[in-house]
């Protein structure tokens, strides 16, 4: 029996890449739908403001993170997509609860 030991397989790629994939989605976000009229800290401030635009933000950096991780499902990185499972919850928690509780 000769098991192959993928050493690219690791939980903590995938929760580097749960972490910087959202937060790269959204300075995309700002940049190319946004800065036109808003200057970062105005966008920054919106999410305080607006609870329409802080729901749109987090399904848009969610759904990010949901792609890769079906990516990674795809070509059976199951430990890499196990890490960016993590930062999702969390994202996702602390959105749910900054929307109900701010």
């Amino acid at each position: 029996m000769d098991y192959k030991i993928n050493i690219n397989d690791k939980t903590y790629i995938g929760v580097i890449l749960g972490t910087i994939i959202p937060i790269l989605f959204l300075y995309l976000y700002y940049y190319f739908a946004l800065s036109e009229n808003l200057d970062f800290n105005g966008f920054l401030n919106k999410f305080k403001t607006s609870n329409q635009f802080l729901t749109s933000i987090s399904t848009f950096l969610l759904l990010a993170n949901a792609l890769l991780f079906g990516i990674l499902v795809q070509f059976a990185k199951l430990n890499i997509a196990k890490g960016v499972f993590i930062p999702t919850l969390i994202i996702g928690l602390f959105f749910l609860a900054y929307k109900f509780m701010g």
